[in-house]
């Protein structure tokens, strides 16, 4: 394990999901890019690529039922963009997670849709954590800066060896 302490920045955290997220199967959005500001209120926007969301959802816990509800509520067929805004922290890998703001395409979708929902997505990132190995102390959002604190293990650094090989 290897234990780390820092601070990173918008551009920083944008490009660290970049090269992690080709090591989630089925991981549906790309080109992501991460705001932080003031407060710790957090943007992040990118595209979804629509072939992975069935089986993303399937990976993560969601039945077949609530997933085609998902993909027949946005009519998502084809790749578009997406934006979120909200406020997320872990402290010793549980996730919480508030979104006040879900687009779709050019859709705004409904807080009624996902509002009292975030426990899916929190309950998911707290498994991964934990499954790959990492272990978050703490994890805050605040003025443009995400600040780590935890342990990590060694075999997490391969997806930025492989961008040196």
């Amino acid at each position: 394990l290897k234990k780390f302490d820092a601070s990173l920045s918008n551009e920083q955290v944008s490009s660290s999901i970049t090269v992690a997220q080709s090591d989630i199967p089925n991981f549906p959005i790309y080109l992501v890019q991460i705001k932080v500001g003031a407060g710790g209120t957090t943007e992040a926007s990118g595209m979804i690529r629509v072939a992975n969301v069935r089986p993303f959802l399937a990976d993560v816990g969601v039945s077949a039922e609530d997933s085609e509800k998902v993909i027949d509520r946005l009519s998502l067929f084809s790749d578009m963009p997406f934006y979120v805004k909200g406020n997320c922290s872990v402290a010793q890998n549980a996730c919480s997670l508030q979104v006040s703001q879900l687009e779709i395409g050019r859709f705004t979708v409904p807080g009624g849709w996902y509002q009292g929902r975030e426990g899916i997505a929190e309950n998911y990132v707290g498994r991964g954590l934990t499954k790959n190995g990492f272990q978050i102390e703490k994890m805050e959002l605040a003025d443009g800066q995400v600040k780590l604190k935890g342990t990590r293990p060694l075999t997490s650094l391969e997806p930025w060896l492989r961008l040196v090989r």
